[in-house]
């Protein structure tokens, strides 16, 4: 056996290895988490906001974990242009929803914004009854959506009532989509459109409403910005590519920072917003194919944690709420 063919199978020896062993490290996690909510479960009966934040401390520690091995040990990294992020204030994200691992650039931008743990997400229902995964996105109020508004409705509404305490941070992420982006998604879409006689996308799919436009109504005055994100990943996104060492990716990210004072409060005009939004956003994932970033000047985002990932800090623009 030749010396490199010998190099070259310790080395994926070691890439199965460390991938298992991060596989197996979550569930270990993952179970300590359980444990530790049992014990703190007491004060969810006595008191729920004291438990809110004991689990509020404990699951941003947890969190710290992922972005460090996404980014030291797979290596994958963030390529920022557009705008700023602002630190240690609550936000809605939306984004164009690509690849099953856009969960990866929540996790790299978040440590510096002082939001690793406070990430919740609108989720399709069916996530719910995976292991250990479902029960931990409920625990950190994420919202699990049956896509029948009548029947989210008060669920919705009960987790935003926590969210509109001044005192509790989090970034909310949505996919307008609904699912990923696939090329037989985007005709079906396209048919879609031009029977309803809507705006037609030849990058992105046609955005459904009703989610963002709830969670603006509800949270206008405890969320100071709106992220529009869109992200652009190399032709081939792997298992291997995002969780294998050394296998790491270029993500590319365009940020939009819109401020909800700007957002419409009429649905009809939220509606032809949020297309405007998006034909921009079927544009720049249009222009990032072509060229392999998107406009502007990007620059690598660094990973950097904040004493808010520990506190819960938020900035005194959060603190609009009567």
């Amino acid at each position: 056996m030749k010396y490199s063919e010998l190099i070259n199978k310790i080395c994926w020896g070691l890439k199965l290895y460390f991938a298992y062993g991060f596989l197996m490290s979550i569930f270990i996690q993952i179970t300590i988490l359980l444990i530790i909510n049992v014990i703190i479960l007491p004060t969810y009966i006595l008191y729920r906001p004291i438990y809110q934040w004991i689990f509020q401390r404990v699951t941003e520690v947890y969190m710290m974990y992922f972005p460090l091995v996404f980014y030291y040990i797979n290596g994958n990294r963030i390529y920022i242009s557009g705008d700023k992020f602002i630190e240690n204030v609550n936000a809605i994200w939306i984004s164009n929803h690509s690849h099953w691992v856009d969960f990866i650039p929540v996790c790299l931008v978040a440590p510096k914004c002082g939001r690793i743990g406070a990430m919740r997400y609108f989720m399709k229902d069916d996530i719910k009854k995976i292991p250990f995964i479902g029960f931990g996105f409920y625990m950190m109020d994420s919202i699990y959506l049956k896509r029948n508004f009548q029947l989210d409705q008060h669920h919705i509404n009960e987790t935003f009532k926590r969210f509109r305490n001044k005192y509790y941070p989090f970034w909310l992420i949505i996919f307008p989509e609904g699912t990923r982006a696939k090329p037989e998604k985007v005709v079906e879409a396209q048919k879609y459109c031009l029977e309803h006689k809507l705006p037609i996308y030849n990058n992105v799919l046609n955005p459904r409403h009703t989610g963002l436009f709830v969670a603006l109504k509800q949270l206008r005055n405890v969320v100071p910005y709106v992220y529009d994100i869109t992200l652009g990943y190399p032709n081939t996104v792997s298992l291997a590519s995002c969780f294998c060492p050394g296998e790491g990716v270029n993500i590319h990210m365009y940020v939009n920072r819109i401020d909800v004072k700007e957002i419409p409060e009429d649905e009809t005009e939220f509606k032809q917003w949020l297309c405007t939004i998006w034909k921009h956003k079927d544009e720049l994932v249009g222009y990032y194919k072509e060229n392999g970033h998107f406009p502007g000047i990007e620059e690598l985002y660094p990973l950097k944690f904040t004493w808010a990932d520990f506190t819960g800090y938020m900035s005194q623009e959060c603190f609009s709420l009567p």
